[in-house]
């Protein structure tokens, strides 16, 4: 059987390695819009400091296992069993959709040098070079947030680190106010570059070019910044659409099955049944 798998994290992985020990017979490509093969997210900050390379985080996958890089889906064609990506397409018995989610930003940064999501390896190469002398305005505050806020800490390069809470929470809503203060002063002491900002968020920004000059805060202008996104993500189900339903997520049933029985969602992109 022709499996093609569509996406380039833990899950295509995950599945690729699973559908290979079920049984060896399987033909399995992946298709993936990254450059490099799958490799775990979850170590992103040690691309940033540098304690890491690409690979030493890629996740394990057969060697017989082909991968397509650089090749993002555009759309599918069910009746041909067919995906096509911009220079190419290839065909399938069965196709998984495993393309993950796309993280949220508050304003269009594509053509913006100078402000970033927290996503992938080109991610946290960016960051760690181009933070340097800059006035980092990080806005998200969940833990993969904390997290880079810890690791910028480690490197001499941020002129300054914003954190930036929209709400009063930090980490998770259900932590009180005592619990968001004592972790605020502890950042802020153990760094005087760090400054947690409650109930803070971008009103205005100057560009100029491609790259943002000022952003202008409810409490401060900030000049010479770096803007880090990490305020969600949504599921990355363009190349879908047409092709099978979708809601919030593409819709399967308990056996990742979606509308059409030749094609599965997992991961982050599938929105399981109700209840």
């Amino acid at each position: 059987m022709h499996i093609v798998i569509v996406g380039g994290g833990i899950a295509a992985a995950y599945m690729a390695n699973a559908l290979k020990e079920h049984t060896g017979e399987h033909e399995i490509v992946i298709v993936s819009k990254e450059s490099n093969p799958p490799y775990d997210r979850i170590h992103l900050c040690s691309l940033v400091n540098g304690s890491a390379n690409i690979r030493d985080i890629a996740l394990p996958l057969p060697s017989d296992v082909r991968l397509e890089l650089d090749a993002e889906v555009l759309s599918i064609d069910k009746d041909a069993k067919r995906i096509y990506t911009k220079t190419s397409n290839f065909s399938y018995d069965i196709l998984i959709i495993a393309t993950g989610s796309t993280p949220r930003t508050l304003f269009d940064i594509e053509k913006i040098k100078n402000a970033r999501t927290f996503r992938s390896a080109s991610d946290s190469a960016c960051i760690a070079e181009c933070t340097k002398g800059k006035n980092v305005v990080m806005m998200g505050v969940g833990p993969i947030g904390l997290e880079l806020l810890d690791t910028l800490c480690h490197l001499d390069g941020p002129k300054k680190i914003y954190l930036v809470s929209r709400g009063t929470h930090l980490y998770d809503k259900a932590m009180g106010p005592p619990s968001v203060q004592m972790m605020k002063s502890i950042y802020e002491e153990a760094d005087p570059r760090v400054e947690i900002l409650l109930e803070d968020e971008i009103l205005e920004k100057k560009i100029e070019g491609n790259e943002i000059t000022k952003v202008v805060m409810r409490s401060r202008m900030i000049e010479n910044p770096f803007i880090v996104f990490g305020v969600g993500i949504s599921p990355s189900m363009e190349c879908a659409k047409g092709a099978v339903d979708i809601d919030r997520g593409i819709l399967v049933d308990e056996h990742m099955r979606t509308s059409d029985p030749f094609i599965y969602a997992v991961g982050e992109v599938a929105q399981m049944p109700d209840g």
